[in-house]
């Protein structure tokens, strides 16, 4: 038989290893690099072995006249961990008067040499997704502020499920802590539950920092002990923005939502007039503020259907925070 073209004189019907034993001119060592590329040292590799063209092993059964080729690397890598990190994204704004789709971080693996302890250069895994104004989509967000109210969100969350449409509801902890069903009824119809303070205090952006901190805190506390789930927006009573409010916030890890249509039901408009100010010229990204809490919400859940056909009639998609 031969071993890479050179004759070799073993017993017949020998293994490949037997063929091989006490000639490591047929096995060489191979140079074993680091990560970037750099000789660290020589390293006896298994190699590939064939047989009269056939892959085979080192327990392979040869016969006479048997050809064997070794071909062993040249080079091999140290082996190696990964490690994967976070690509940055450009995030939405912190405050929100229209809807945005929030982006995504990317990801990049690097290698770390487990000899060298030298890391790659990065290799992009997934890029990052910026966030993106829906300004210009056919989107608009329902949201209903002051509840929970045990004779209003049960209307206007059986209006919702009958019309298949999700919404936001921004709650104020006292009341959560009050009607726990009424929460728990609207997280299990697949809609978003966000904060909007204890107790509404007049004039919130007037408040100071631990004042406005506790108000959120202790919300978020009360829907996640609910819900199990902590919220991620804040609508300040009234629209009361102030530096405090934007810290607080920040803190807590919730945006501000704010709202672009006010057909101004807490004002006792109409059911008409809510219907009107909200369709009449609604555009993309729209924040619609109704409410299902603080009052007489006849009106309200009046409307509501309406304005739930109209938009889609539009083409428009709901959409929650």
């Amino acid at each position: 038989m031969s071993v890479n073209g050179k004759a070799r004189d073993v017993s017949a019907y020998a293994t490949v290893g037997d063929a091989l034993r006490g000639s490591p001119e047929d096995w060489p060592p191979s140079d074993r690099v680091d990560v970037e590329g750099n000789l660290l040292d020589k390293v006896q590799v298994t190699p590939s072995i064939w047989v009269n063209g056939s892959s085979a092993s080192l327990d392979t059964p040869t016969a006479p006249y048997s050809r064997i080729v070794v071909v062993a690397p040249a080079q091999v890598s140290e082996t190696t961990s990964t490690e994967v990190s976070a690509l940055p994204f450009d995030s939405s704004p912190h405050i929100w008067s229209r809807l945005w789709a929030e982006g995504a971080p990317g990801s990049a693996s690097v290698a770390v040499g487990s000899i060298s302890g030298k890391r790659s250069a990065p290799v992009v895994v997934s890029a990052p997704v910026p966030a993106r104004s829906l300004a210009d989509e056919a989107t608009a967000a329902l949201t209903f502020d002051d509840g929970p109210d045990p004779t209003w969100t049960p209307v206007v969350l059986d209006i919702l499920k009958e019309k298949g449409v999700k919404a936001t509801f921004f709650v104020l902890g006292g009341r959560a802590q009050a009607y726990p069903d009424l929460i728990r009824r609207a997280a299990a119809d697949g809609h978003s539950i966000q904060n909007h303070s204890w107790n509404h205090p007049p004039a919130f952006g007037l408040l100071p920092f631990e004042v406005v901190f506790d108000e959120m805190n202790g919300t978020s506390a009360e829907i996640e002990t609910i819900t199990g789930k902590r919220p991620t927006f804040f609508r300040p009573p009234g629209g009361g923005l102030s530096a405090d409010v934007e810290a607080a916030s920040g803190q807590l890890g919730m945006k501000l939502a704010m709202w672009n249509v006010d057909p101004q039901d807490w004002a006792g408009n109409t059911a008409e007039g809510i219907y009107a100010r909200v369709t009449q010229g609604l555009g993309g990204g729209d924040m619609i503020l109704l409410h299902d809490g603080g009052g007489d919400r006849g009106q309200t859940t009046a409307a509501l259907p309406g304005i739930i056909d109209d938009l889609r009639n539009k083409g428009f998609t709901f959409v929650t925070l």
